[in-house]
């Protein structure tokens, strides 16, 4: 394994004021990579949730805290599904279809 692509990985969390109004706060920290091809399966899973799925990226499962999140490439992508067995752990990003149009021009 080469991890030669870094991801940032983006924790969410959110918060109440005193005056009851909610507040997104974020974290974010940079991990190594290796990048994927999207499976057709992956595709197919992302489309029945309104995703498209746009990259797949393996990583140490050490390094994974559950987020929800991720930038890759320059762009905000959301973790569709995970596998993993021992050590490692792939990630399938996917964007909202509504986006993804908005990036064709559609």
């Amino acid at each position: 394994m080469r991890f030669n692509a870094t991801a940032t990985l983006i924790k969410v969390s959110t918060t109440r004021d005193k005056y009851g109004a909610t507040h997104e706060e974020t974290e974010k920290r940079d991990v190594f990579c290796n990048r994927y091809t999207v499976s057709a399966n992956d595709s197919i899973q992302a489309q029945s949730q309104g995703l498209q799925a746009r990259a797949s990226i393996q990583l140490r499962a050490i390094d994974y805290e559950g987020e929800f999140r991720v930038e890759f490439d320059g762009k905000e992508y959301e973790v569709s599904s995970t596998v993993g067995s021992g050590e490692l752990i792939r990630l399938t990003l996917a964007r909202k279809l509504r986006n993804v149009k908005k990036e064709q021009g559609v």
